[in-house]
């Protein structure tokens, strides 16, 4: 029984771990043009912040984006910005409204958490 218990807490520790220090990624327009959406095709009456939350889950972007968006430094959110911001260039207008939707709420969320992240000397 002790062993299992150490097996099952030395696996959690190993997952969050990993959770905590894996690489960021900078994913193909695809994937972004899939993500964006998930914040767009709500109902109506569900608020920005909650869109923004469920698009920034950990469950949504982790595998768009290799780690949880707490975990970012101030680089990632400007990597993930200019990214996000190349494929919604590229996406011709008139296409996917919800994609173009969906980006342009994820770079004005990025921005604001680049705006706020802390100053360190």
């Amino acid at each position: 029984m002790k062993k299992a218990l150490f097996i099952a807490v030395l696996l959690s520790g190993l997952v969050w771990h990993s959770q905590a220090y894996a690489a960021f990624k900078r994913p193909e327009c695809i994937y972004i043009y899939q993500w964006s959406v998930k914040g767009v095709r709500l109902p109506d009456n569900v608020t920005y912040n909650t869109r923004y939350r469920i698009m920034f889950s950990d469950e949504n972007i982790v595998p768009i984006f290799g780690k949880p968006i707490n975990d970012w430094s101030l680089q990632n959110l400007k990597s993930a910005r200019s990214v996000i911001s190349k494929c919604y260039v590229r996406m011709s207008r008139g296409s996917e409204p919800d994609a173009r939707t969906g980006m342009e709420m994820a770079m004005t969320y990025i921005s604001r958490r680049i705006r706020s992240y802390p100053a360190h000397d």
